[in-house]
């Protein structure tokens, strides 16, 4: 999201006519410094926290939000008695524009950084060069520097999920798989194909994919399918497992990173899965 919200403002930043326009720098500097402070509110703060405090905060907020869309729509409506078609239409569109903000800001408190980051822009604009080909060659610099990072962190962290401390994805794998995760990740932890590559594993954590917990009522019916993260003592493996037979998954492909290189093993002989009974 942070490349793709600084690649928007840069072709906007091309592509609009006027001659003095707003700084893209500052815009992206402003996605950064928000996507940074809500990276760092998700790692240090525990979501599944059911504390009064926490539920007080959530009934303020909703609140605030509520009151926000309420005084909203009453200045639309008091507005639009005295207004033609043409503007009443107007009005909607900045009415359901504002709304949509408020909602934002519910939902990513951190997009008030981005606003902040969008009004100083056109408080200090630039001015741009008169062709597009010399506002192509300014653009395409910037967005290059952003690919480069972006890159960076992609080949950094796989999946770039990973970026969250291990130790706290480990409290997310425990309360959202409670029955299996354990289990699951010592199973993991023998695995001789595994551990070949990058040693003894000191560490588990959950891993951004398809992690589902699948209920049912009738006994062997149920089961729990994720990614784990294994930091061992010499790389790390992200590995796919699941719990039983039900499972949908079929290919259980682990992607080893170690000190010799990357490489993907199929770790199904040590998931004890028979396939062939269906």
């Amino acid at each position: 999201m942070f490349f793709s919200l600084c690649c928007s403002a840069i072709a906007l930043w091309i592509f609009r006519k006027q001659k003095s326009d707003f700084n893209p720098l500052i815009i992206c500097f402003g996605v950064f410094i928000g996507f940074l402070a809500s990276v760092l509110t998700i790692t240090q703060v525990n979501t599944y926290n059911r504390s009064i405090g926490a539920a007080s905060l959530f009934v303020l907020g909703t609140t605030l939000l509520l009151v926000s869309f309420f005084v909203i729509l009453l200045f639309f409506i008091f507005s639009a008695l005295q207004k033609s078609k043409e503007e009443i239409f107007k009005l909607a569109k900045e009415t359901g524009f504002q709304c949509s903000i408020v909602l934002l800001i519910y939902l990513f408190p951190f997009t008030l950084i981005f606003i902040a980051a969008i009004f100083l822009a056109c408080q200090f604009p630039i001015h741009k060069p008169s062709s597009y080909s010399r506002r192509l060659l300014y653009g395409s610099s910037l967005t290059i520097a952003f690919l480069i990072i972006y890159l960076m962190v992609i080949q950094g962290n796989f999946p770039p999920g990973t970026l969250v401390p291990n130790n706290l994805r480990y409290e997310w794998g425990i309360k959202n798989f409670p029955y299996d995760y354990e289990s699951e990740g010592d199973r993991l932890k023998i695995c001789e194909l595994i551990t070949n590559s990058i040693g003894e594993v000191k560490a588990t954590a959950l891993v951004e994919d398809n992690n589902v917990f699948h209920g049912s009522f009738t006994p062997g019916d149920g089961y729990s399918m994720f990614t784990l993260e294994l930091i061992g003592e010499k790389g790390t493996a992200i590995a796919k497992t699941c719990s039983s037979l039900r499972c949908p998954r079929t290919k259980f492909i682990s992607k080893i990173r170690s000190r010799s290189g990357t490489q993907e093993i199929d770790i199904s002989s040590c998931l004890n899965l028979n396939f062939g009974e269906f």
